[in-house]
């Protein structure tokens, strides 16, 4: 979902550095066991990218985290 359609439940995020902790912090919530240093150089590295940035970081971290869905 992008930020600007209705309906969304975070707003746009302007700042990158808060935009990468709530990212980083999401992640954590789904798995404590990930080392937060790299998931930090992560974050960095989808911070860059137009397309992810458009989304709210929590999104992107259960889209790029959530399990496929069992047939």
């Amino acid at each position: 979902m992008r930020l600007d359609e209705p309906g969304t439940t975070f707003p746009y995020v302007e700042n990158g550095a808060d935009w990468k902790r709530r990212f980083a912090r999401r992640i954590l919530e789904l798995d404590c066991d990930l080392d937060p240093v790299a998931l930090l150089h992560f974050a960095d590295d989808l911070a860059l990218s137009c397309r992810w940035r458009l989304m709210a970081p929590e999104e992107v971290a259960e889209a790029l985290y959530a399990e496929p869905p069992r047939q």
